[in-house]
């Protein structure tokens, strides 16, 4: 029988095995080193071939973090922030849970957001991890609800425009990306793709999944508003782009972002 799912965690990370198999594992939120604002991320993702496919803290973009949400501008009122390279801010964990069975884990993270030592946003992640039938996915959903008046998040304010659920893939260079059987060429900013994306590595390295399917969903919708890059560098599901989206008080913002390896 296989072996079941199972869970190491300490004050840093939760880690996810099957067996001495690693899966997964998640970088908590925290005070102190590493800054606080390079934490709340997954990395690595684990192939059923035993290889991350993620990677973290390159050479190139040594910010770039595995799998992570992340905004280059943080509004609040009249100032801007920023989560992605860690300018005036930081994470404070609330609360974390965890729980496992037989195919599935799932573990969930209350986090509020700190803007100059205020709490101004609240944050309930919910990464559910499915290992079953030959399959391996996992799906992150990202709440978020403002604690204060006039917060709005946002991407660059340029032609890039870029911030919101990434992936930074291990052998970045080797990545081609389709969507609906259309290749997609890289450009500048974002193009718009069907509701899922399809990366795959042009040279494959051993033990790699034959591709990874990737799919972002904002409020129940897909978003297909994606910046990709054919050079070492980001896949970025650019949520909301360059034109700020406020953040409520009253309800939450729910952004998810799913991978399946396809083997």
């Amino acid at each position: 029988m296989t072996a079941a799912i199972r869970i190491v965690s300490d004050d840093t990370t939760i880690r996810l095995f099957r067996g001495d198999e690693p899966l997964l594992g998640y970088n908590l939120p925290r005070a102190g080193s590493p800054p606080a604002w390079r934490t709340n991320f997954i990395h690595p993702f684990v192939s059923r071939g035993s290889a991350s496919i993620t990677e973290d803290e390159p050479a190139d973009h040594p910010h770039h973090r595995g799998i992570f949400w992340a905004w280059r501008r943080i509004i609040v009122g009249d100032k801007s922030v920023d989560s992605w390279a860690g300018k005036d801010f930081a994470f404070a964990t609330v609360e974390r849970f965890a729980d496992v069975s037989q195919r599935t884990a799932e573990i969930t993270a209350d986090i509020d957001w700190l803007v100059h030592g205020l709490r101004v946003v609240a944050e309930r992640t919910l990464i559910n991890l499915r290992d079953d039938d030959g399959k391996r996915h996992v799906d992150i959903t990202i709440a978020l609800r403002a604690l204060v008046p006039n917060v709005a998040i946002a991407g660059t304010d340029d032609a890039k425009a870029y911030g919101g659920p990434t992936i930074r893939f291990a052998h970045a260079g080797l990545i081609e990306a389709e969507s609906e059987g259309r290749r997609l060429d890289p450009v500048l900013g974002a193009i718009e793709t069907g509701a899922t994306v399809d990366f795959t590595w042009r040279e494959r390295p051993q033990d790699f999944p034959r591709r990874v399917s990737a799919s972002c969903l904002v409020d129940g919708k897909p978003w297909t508003s994606w910046i990709l890059r054919r050079e070492p560098g980001m896949q970025n599901a650019a949520f909301p782009g360059q034109t700020p989206r406020p953040l409520s008080t009253e309800k939450d913002l729910v952004i998810g972002l799913s991978l399946r390896i396809k083997e």
